[in-house]
């Protein structure tokens, strides 16, 4: 019996011990982009990191029990005692968020590394597996259905579709949008089937390629995180 409770109380204290994780993706990533930063945490330094632009990287791990975690991005590796330059790109990710995903987008904001990074909460309750999140980067407004869902996504922000409730099941996704022209005409943009697959969460991001008018979207996939 003593063997099994200290098995028990070991299994908690390695399980409480695995810390936070977090993936990141470079979206629409410019072929002047870097490929890697360096990832500070409160001024510290962490890792040297990848920016993929199609998937989602590998899991980049964090302490427990830390509250806000703020991130900063810097294109080099700063000498040991050199202060964190003032404008580096930074982003806050919450307390709570056990594991969240970064999309960096391109951004003339900073002079020192010209992105942006957004922290998105994905706690199995939040997004977590077979769910769909909706990235709206454009002023129009998204809307239809995925299944008997019903879909509305307000221009530049975020829409979470809870599907895991219908995973292994192959769904209808029909969504429209409209320009803030006054015309109210919906136009089409997605109409095709998805499978809700029950090992992964898909992020759609809603946008208007450059130099034309209509509605575009691209979906990727996190896999077992």
């Amino acid at each position: 019996m003593k063997t099994l409770l200290s098995l028990l109380l070991l299994l908690c204290v390695c399980l409480s011990a695995q810390g936070r994780v977090g993936r990141i993706l470079y979206y629409n990533k410019p072929a002047s982009a870097p490929d890697t930063v360096y990832l500070y945490v409160d001024d510290q330094f962490h890792s040297q990191i990848d920016l993929p632009s199609f998937q989602f990287g590998q899991d980049i791990e964090f302490e427990q029990g830390r509250g806000v975690l703020k991130l900063i991005f810097s294109p080099r590796l700063l000498e040991e005692g050199e202060a964190l330059p003032e404008g580096l790109p930074a982003v806050n990710v919450r307390k709570g968020w056990e594991k969240f995903l970064i999309v960096v987008v391109e951004s003339q904001q900073s002079s020192l590394l010209p992105i942006k990074a957004i922290a998105i909460n994905a706690n199995e309750n939040h997004f977590g597996n077979g769910d769909f999140l909706f990235m709206n980067l454009t002023p129009n407004l998204v809307g239809g259905t995925f299944g008997e869902e019903q879909i509305r996504v307000a221009p530049r922000k975020m829409h979470i579709a809870k599907m895991a409730a219908y995973q292994g099941e192959f769904l209808d996704v029909k969504l429209d949008y409209v320009r803030p022209d006054g015309q109210k005409k919906r136009r089409w943009m997605i109409y095709q089937g998805w499978r809700i697959l029950s090992d992964r969460r898909t992020l759609v991001f809603c946008y208007v390629p450059e130099g034309r008018k209509s509605m575009k979207y691209f979906a990727t996939q996190v896999k077992n995180m």
